[in-house]
């Protein structure tokens, strides 16, 4: 197998994949337990493109040293990307599983669990998320979670933090602001929005928030006004 896994590191450095996966699949019938061959095939498979067996290869890699949370991560991380989300969520789970600060499939996970609608599990999972590390991402996790679970008050908070985080993140701003049109706080949202825009005047997603919250104050020609703001910066969308 060595001399196999030789010439596949060779071929790969001269971005010759499927020479490399030749020679690495080579190593692997002589033997079909090799941990490095079978770790370079699913990376070559991967920047050919071929996700499916690059995640079948991390799958044999899970089997085969099941304690190690890579593997599990790595799996899951390919299956999100094949949109096969529940198979994803078993496996960030186990990596979870083995380590709980584990920042990568933490933040996959969250991701994973909101894309399938489970926003319960996702807000257990964003809260280690937080735990781990507080950064403006695991934040607004949290605050997407707890908005799509109806908790606009405790969202806004962590919209919030978000922002205080990252004084530029301009999705925090749009979710604080939209969380406060669903509280009835009118003018501390368009107050936000505005803030946002001072960020990035063109921002369609803070005008739309700002028309929002003159809608919801009934008036109507100010909301247009904003509304026309994003027709005019993206025509091809009316």
């Amino acid at each position: 197998p060595k001399k196999f896994i030789e010439l596949g590191e060779k071929a790969e450095k001269q971005s010759d994949f499927k020479s490399a996966i030749d020679n690495y699949s080579k190593a692997l019938e002589l033997d079909a337990k090799n941990i490095k061959a079978l770790k370079l095939r699913a990376a070559a498979y991967e920047k050919s493109g071929r996700i499916d067996e690059a995640s079948a290869d991390y799958e044999a890699l899970v089997a085969l040293e099941p304690k190690e949370k890579e593997y599990y991560y790595q799996t899951g991380r390919l299956l999100a990307d094949l949109n096969k989300l529940k198979d994803a969520d078993n496996y960030l789970r186990k990596a979870i599983d083995l380590d709980k600060g584990y920042t990568e499939a933490l933040t996959l996970e969250v991701k994973v669990l909101y894309n399938l609608r489970d926003f319960k599990n996702g807000l257990t999972y964003s809260q280690l998320a937080i735990d781990d590390r507080k950064t403006n991402i695991s934040l607004y996790n949290h605050a997407l979670n707890l908005d799509s679970l109806a908790n606009y008050a405790e969202a806004e908070k962590f919209y919030k933090n978000a922002r205080s985080v990252d004084a530029k993140f301009i999705a925090a701003f749009i979710g604080q602001a939209n969380c406060m049109i669903k509280l009835n706080r009118i003018d501390e949202a368009l107050k936000v929005c505005d803030e946002a825009l001072k960020i990035d005047a063109s921002n369609n997603e803070a005008l739309m928030s700002k028309a929002l919250a003159f809608a919801a104050k009934k008036e109507y020609q100010s909301a247009t006004n904003e509304i026309t703001k994003v027709i005019i910066s993206a025509p091809s969308e009316r």
